[in-house]
């Protein structure tokens, strides 16, 4: 049976076996001389790395920069690639309904469906006889109360004064005879060698020709101090008044002439060459004249 020295130079030798053997070392405990070569040439390559770097961010400051495009794919024709095809309607953004004003028959149309056109472009045309009858004539009425008007602001000419002052002298002159005719024949009624007709008659001569001088005298007198302010006025009136009716019917006139509002392409056509369009209010009536250009 072991006794308790033996089981402790035991465990001497176990724990003596553990121990790390250092005079097996070379040099006798100095590290090897390959391994001090290899240690200081990775000092030496972090060192170069380094510097490299360096030299590299000082020279990258002055290099251009180069951009960088990301290249997409276009589509081919080369045989074998793949098309996408799709069917559907295409709805215009914007809808326009292109009516007349003007109640007309329809003489010239210049579009038809599918047309591009551009804003003011002539799309129809209308007969325009009765509209530029009427212009023709408004235009004429405002001519006329235009030289009414001149006449009025101007006053009367000298000529008209003297024609006047003419033809006053002379019914005068005509008052003063008849003035010595009712005169003599007093005398000779007096006398009783005329008779009481003849009496009658000079007195009648007498008043008659006493009225037209003091007519005459009334329009030389006019004459001289020309037009008042009040006729002026009314002259402006009128002339205004035609002009106002002159301009309508320049606007019916134009209105017979149907042009595009925006640029855009003819969807619908609905009236042809012959038919009898009107405005826009009616258009839809049933039964009644409608007529309509649609473009987007």
């Amino acid at each position: 049976m072991p006794t308790e020295t033996e089981h402790t130079d035991s465990r001497h030798d176990d724990l003596r076996s553990l121990r790390i053997d250092h005079s097996l070392r070379d040099g006798g405990g100095e590290p090897p001389a390959w391994s001090r070569r290899v240690i200081l040439g990775g000092i030496a390559l972090i060192v170069l790395l380094g510097l490299a770097a360096l030299a590299y961010r000082a020279l990258a400051s002055n290099t251009p920069e180069v951009e960088v495009v990301r290249a997409t794919a276009e589509g081919s024709d080369v045989a074998g690639s793949t098309v996408l095809s799709a069917s559907g309607y295409v709805v215009a953004h914007h809808k326009i309904s292109v009516n007349s004003k003007v109640t007309g028959r329809v003489a010239w149309i210049g579009v038809e469906k599918g047309d591009k056109v551009k804003e003011g472009q002539i799309l129809v045309r209308l007969e325009d006889q009765e509209f530029r009858a009427q212009y023709e004539q408004s235009r004429g009425v405002v001519e006329s109360y235009k030289a009414r008007l001149s006449q009025l602001e101007h006053g009367s000419r000298p000529e008209e004064i003297q024609q006047a002052d003419h033809n006053l002298s002379e019914a005068r002159a005509t008052a003063m005879n008849d003035k010595l005719n009712l005169d003599r024949a007093r005398n000779l009624f007096a006398q009783g060698v005329t008779s009481k007709q003849n009496l009658d008659d000079a007195g009648a001569r007498y008043d008659a020709s006493q009225q037209r001088m003091n007519s005459l005298e009334q329009s030389f007198q006019l004459a001289k101090l020309g037009p008042r302010a009040e006729e002026v006025q009314r002259a402006r009136g009128d002339l205004q008044q035609a002009e106002g009716q002159m301009a309508y019917a320049k606007s019916q006139l134009d209105a017979t002439v149907i042009r595009a509002p925006v640029s855009g392409t003819i969807l619908e056509r609905t009236a042809e060459k012959g038919e009898l369009v009107t405005a826009q209010f009616a258009s839809g009536a049933e039964g009644g004249p409608r007529g309509s250009e649609s473009c987007r």
